[in-house]
């Protein structure tokens, strides 16, 4: 009882979801990312999303 438990972080998320982490970057921002590489994609039907990793890598490194 009483223990911390964190929420795993999900390996994925959408457009809008990766602008908040990355400090409320527009999605406009986020497709001009992907579009140089700076954040991957996954898409799973016809939705499209960020992967965690990637975002965490943009966050450390930075982009150019």
């Amino acid at each position: 009882m009483g223990e911390n438990q964190t929420t795993p972080e999900p390996p994925l998320v959408s457009v809008p979801e990766a602008g908040k982490i990355l400090g409320g970057i527009s999605g406009t921002t986020i497709w001009r990312l992907t579009n140089k590489g700076a954040l991957e994609i996954r898409k799973i039907g016809s939705r499209t999303f960020i992967t965690m990793e990637s975002i965490r890598r943009l966050a450390e490194q930075g982009s150019d």
